[in-house]
């Protein structure tokens, strides 16, 4: 059954409230990979509630804004995902060359990227270790993003601040994915000349042919 939501970007239940309009709906039947349409497809409008929330100023400009933060959150989670991955990799690939007889040179270029990941965590989680002080932080992205996306997912129009938060979100984030990726692209070559050094395999590493 459908909730009145459109997916949440974050993947869990509760995204957007959809805009009133007409909708379709139908009723399917899967049986071993085979859809089998149960009666026909009905056509229906939800409405607001009188008393629901506050009033929207622009239904279609809220809903463009919603899409464009579920967009905008979904960059974010695949970021920071990444991002843990690449740092538990490198931490790892360090362990192993701390424990073998490559050349220097190869752990510096580790010590760099572990460096430069860990700079870009707080860019995208903010400074934890600042925060465990009970000291005040700037939010990293996902935090950012995050209390937009908690604060109007409904048919309020979203607020001044939650535009702001968005829009500092969206200007930051390609410089800190372009970062991200030049990172990665560091530590894959890395690998490859840990690899061919005799490093014994580390998680995260493709095996050498």
């Amino acid at each position: 059954a459908w909730d009145l939501r459109h997916p949440n970007p974050g993947g869990a239940r509760g995204g957007p409230l959809a805009m009133p309009g007409t909708y379709t709906a139908s009723l399917v039947l899967r049986i071993r990979g085979e859809s089998v349409e149960l009666g026909e497809a009905r056509s229906f409008t939800p409405k607001r509630l009188p008393a629901a929330d506050a009033p929207v100023g622009d239904p279609d400009a809220l809903h463009a804004f919603q899409t464009e933060v579920a967009g905008l959150q979904r960059r974010v989670f695949a970021s920071v995902f990444r991002l843990n991955e690449a740092i538990g990799q490198v931490e790892a690939l360090a362990d192993a060359l701390d424990a073998s007889a490559a050349e220097g040179g190869l752990r510096s270029r580790a010590s760099a990227v572990r460096s430069g990941l860990l700079d870009l965590r707080v860019t995208f989680l903010g400074d934890d270790t600042v925060s465990s002080r009970r000291e005040a932080v700037l939010p990293g992205l996902r935090d950012r993003i995050q209390r937009v996306v908690g604060a109007f997912w409904s048919t309020s129009d979203p607020t001044t601040t939650h535009r702001r938060q968005a829009e500092i979100v969206a200007e930051a984030l390609p410089a800190a994915t372009a970062e991200l990726d030049r990172l990665l692209t560091q530590l894959a070559a890395i690998e490859s000349a840990a690899d061919a050094a005799g490093v014994p395999w580390t998680p995260g590493r493709r095996l050498g042919r």
